[in-house]
């Protein structure tokens, strides 16, 4: 099949978990000091790289009759203008208006009817700086792809103008006879494999029913620690408006910590985060008791390819009950 490349299966969980009121993007924020470039010159530079992220051209195209997850394909009406959006922030541009600019920006839905992501260039801020705001859905990247997308936009921005730029064109999409032959061979190797995973249990039974049994304790376990957490003001409905703040933050103090305990940068951020939780919950007035949170971990290698999700998860403990920041982290 041409120039399609099939959801992931947890490609698929976060396209099927997009609802009106749960946008399934990542953002990222990223500040600039100088003065703006203009929007055709990012829309210039951005050109230039597309080439090391192709999937940034691409769109979902259904499988006929549900028969497969759905696929990428190259869109043949794609023009990066469309995916790029300006704006100036009013007087004085400090961060409060940044981040209500942002907070609006990610409430609102990226368009799923073609290459799901954005980019938006904020001029105006305080002290001659500017700030790009990305959007990506998370069934094209996970958050470590989203990083490695935005460096490749983003590196060696001072290098020397470019040339016109290169005409693009588009690969042919599957057709429909195509993406069905497709769907049905990926089923058929589906079937082989549960064949042969019965032909195991027979052979070997006691093996099987090991690796099985084993399965499905680490699935009762996830789902049994999902629903233990403890309810507090925060356990509410979601809606589709967002919030944004940010908290400035050295790298250099957050190592110097991760030193001195001998641990990791990965707890010291979460001891922070349930220093930030216990004083939120403090606030309200909750019940102050230990929380958990479902962190994220990369699974991608050198190897993998630089889009879709590698990820898997771990349930954290976040200590809000422990006044003293050092038995914290």
């Amino acid at each position: 099949m041409p120039s399609a490349s099939r959801l992931s299966v947890l490609d698929d969980l976060f396209l099927h978990l997009e609802t009106e009121n749960v946008h399934m993007h990542i953002g990222a924020v990223a500040l600039f000091g100088g003065p703006a470039p203009s929007l055709e010159e990012v829309a210039d530079e951005m050109a230039h790289r597309l080439d090391r992220i192709p999937r940034f051209r691409q769109k979902l195209a259904a499988v006929p009759f549900g028969l497969g997850r759905p696929v990428w394909v190259d869109d043949p009406n794609f023009e990066i203008e469309r995916h790029l959006r300006h704006a100036a922030l009013p007087p004085p541009g400090d961060r409060r208006r940044l981040n209500r600019f942002v907070a609006r920006t990610i409430s609102e839905p990226l368009d799923l009817t073609g290459p799901p992501w954005e980019l938006h260039l904020v001029e105006g801020l305080a002290g001659g700086c500017f700030a790009l705001i990305s959007k990506t859905h998370h069934c094209l990247v996970d958050g470590a792809a989203g990083v490695d997308a935005m460096m490749a936009f983003l590196d060696d921005l001072s290098a020397p103008a470019r040339g016109p730029r290169i005409h693009w064109k588009p690969s042919p999409a599957p057709t429909f006879d195509e993406l069905v032959a497709d769907a049905v061979r990926e089923q058929l190797t589906r079937a082989r494999a549960l064949a042969g995973e019965l032909h195991s249990l027979s052979v070997a039974p006691h093996e099987t029913a090991d690796r099985t049994a084993a399965a499905i304790r680490r699935v009762g376990d996830f789902v049994a620690s999902s629903f233990a957490a403890p309810s507090t003001t925060l356990n509410r409905t979601v809606g589709p408006q967002r919030s944004f703040e940010t908290v400035p933050a050295s790298f250099h103090d957050l190592r110097t910590v991760k030193n001195r305990f001998e641990t990791t940068l990965n707890d010291v951020v979460l001891a922070v985060v349930a220093g930030g939780l216990r004083a939120l919950l403090t606030e309200k007035g909750d019940e102050l008791q230990e929380l958990r949170a479902l962190v994220p971990v990369s699974l991608r290698t050198s190897e993998d390819s630089a889009f879709g999700n590698r990820i898997s998860s771990v349930w954290a403990p976040l200590p809000v009950d422990e006044p003293d920041p050092g038995k914290r982290l």
